[in-house]
């Protein structure tokens, strides 16, 4: 029974689309030899079961198990008869303690990097959002930020200042009267 969706070949679950389609292949010729064998045949049994053996065709427990059924059969009531046995083929390589050692480290010093940026990040984010938050406070509380009240202050300032300057602008023109008056009299 084959099940693409969950990767499950004759009730075994594989972890990876590679070794699902590879036991998928092995129970489709599973169902090609039962369909071509005799098993009443022992001989035939024995040639074909010494060469998938030799040859190392299945590596998936669905191939293997068909190949631990072939034998039993064949050693079944029969104690001294030689089989060769069936040769496991690791699916997953095996690493030396020094090389895991060797990776553990790596991904522990990169995982440290990460949380140290992880951190660090934080914190500028933490801090960029008080700044912001106290420019937001700063110019809703003070009157004298904004470009629209700088430049009225600039206007009322100017305005002041050219109102004095008339002011004194006119008392400048009345006393230049009265000192062309008394000149005037001055002369007379």
């Amino acid at each position: 029974m084959i099940d693409d969706a969950k990767l499950v070949v004759d009730g075994y679950i594989f972890r990876s689309k590679k070794e699902f389609e590879r036991a998928k292949k092995e129970y489709e010729t599973v169902h090609n030899i039962m369909e071509n064998i005799s098993m009443d045949n022992e001989e035939e049994i024995i040639k074909l079961y010494s060469k998938l053996v030799a040859k190392k065709y299945f590596q998936t427990p669905v191939g293997l198990s068909f190949l631990h059924d072939l034998r039993q059969a064949v050693l079944k009531g029969k104690e001294n008869a030689s089989m060769p046995y069936i040769p496991v083929v690791p699916s997953v390589r095996m690493r030396a303690p020094e090389q895991q050692e060797r990776e553990y480290r790596k991904l522990k010093d990169q995982f440290d990097r990460q949380s140290m940026i992880k951190s660090r990040l934080t914190i500028a984010v933490v801090a960029m959002a008080v700044i912001i938050i106290g420019m937001i406070f700063i110019v809703m509380t003070n009157d004298n930020v904004g470009f629209f009240k700088a430049e009225e202050k600039v206007l009322n300032k100017y305005s002041t200042w050219q109102e004095q300057l008339d002011k004194r602008e006119e008392e400048l023109n009345i006393r230049e009267e009265k000192i062309k008056e008394a000149e005037k009299s001055i002369e007379k």
